[in-house]
């Protein structure tokens, strides 16, 4: 789908524009990276200046919208000789979910829920007493599928309360809105010890770094 300049629209007061950067909204079923091509926006060329913003929600149907899919904020880069480029888009801010786990070393999984289409980009594990025997593997799965560096190791040698072990996940780590995230445990370690998990999302369009 190419930008519809029917969906475009001013949000407040854009009398001084050129001035002061100006604020609009758009509504489209194109994906945030497809929106952040250059000269997508070139259908309204004239009147965006740099600086401008620009509020894009994603949508399911554009006529009868019954649901969001995504959402993002682009601001004009460049726009030059009728050619609009944005600067990435930048979604939501980075989302962060608590979950804990009765036992972490009894073989168990907990989830979490992703509210919006994003990837899942870093987890934080930390645990509430000693663990004994051996590790207790840390792994997730999306729909089944193992998410790649998507855990830990909890060591048992020296643990103790407060040990925090962090998973940079590197593959087949992106959810859908309303997809969950497995936290599984392997259960081989000793003692009934509570596990908590940070997990960190990075809504789709913003940078993971």
């Amino acid at each position: 789908m190419a930008f519809t300049i029917a969906n475009f629209a001013p949000l407040g007061n854009t009398s001084r524009r050129g001035k002061a950067p100006a604020e609009w909204t758009y509504k489209t079923t194109d994906s945030l990276a497809t929106c952040d091509t250059a000269a997508y926006f070139n259908g309204v060329s004239t009147i965006l200046s740099i600086g401008d913003r620009i509020h894009i929600s994603v949508v399911d149907d554009v006529d009868t919208t019954t649901a969001i899919t995504d959402f993002g904020t682009a601001t004009v880069d460049t726009n030059a000789s009728g050619v609009v480029d944005t600067n990435n888009v930048i979604g939501t801010e980075k989302i962060y979910l608590n979950v804990t786990m009765a036992d972490v070393s009894t073989a168990a999984s907990v989830w979490v829920v992703a509210p919006v289409a994003c990837t899942y980009t870093k987890m934080w594990s930390v645990i509430n007493g000693t663990i004994a025997t051996a590790p207790a593997v840390i792994t997730t799965e999306i729909a089944g599928t193992l998410v790649t560096n998507g855990g830990m190791s909890i060591t048992d040698t020296s643990s103790a309360a407060g040990d925090v072990d962090i998973a940079t996940p590197t593959a087949l780590n992106v959810l859908t809105a309303g997809q969950a995230l497995e936290i599984i445990t392997s259960g081989a370690s000793t003692n009934t010890i509570i596990g908590t998990f940070t997990v960190e999302l990075t809504p789709s369009g913003q940078d993971s770094d």
